[in-house]
């Protein structure tokens, strides 16, 4: 909290000045590189099927592309899983 807390104050105080900015510029890619890490494992441990992929590939596309509401979205994949577990298709 207190890491965040310091860095939020440098930025707001110093953001324009041109070696905080690079540094924060830095900072955006190797939170960038965490993130899409986490992703990686994450949707590696979760995504176990190709239907499983689908869905998740469906969700990102309307999200992003379609500009479905994020709560639309969650309500589909739940019927979605109800669904599978209902018809006996294994996760």
């Amino acid at each position: 909290f207190l890491s965040i807390l310091c860095l939020s104050y440098i930025y707001a105080a110093y953001g324009s000045v041109g070696l905080v900015a690079g540094l924060f510029f830095g900072l955006k890619a190797a939170v960038l590189a965490v993130v899409v890490q986490a992703v990686i494992r994450i949707g590696g441990r979760a995504l176990k099927n190709r239907i499983m992929l689908a869905i998740a590939a469906a969700a990102f596309i309307a999200i992003f592309f379609l500009h479905v509401p994020f709560p639309l979205i969650v309500l589909a994949a739940g019927l979605a899983g109800f669904l599978g577990g209902r018809f006996g298709l294994a996760a």
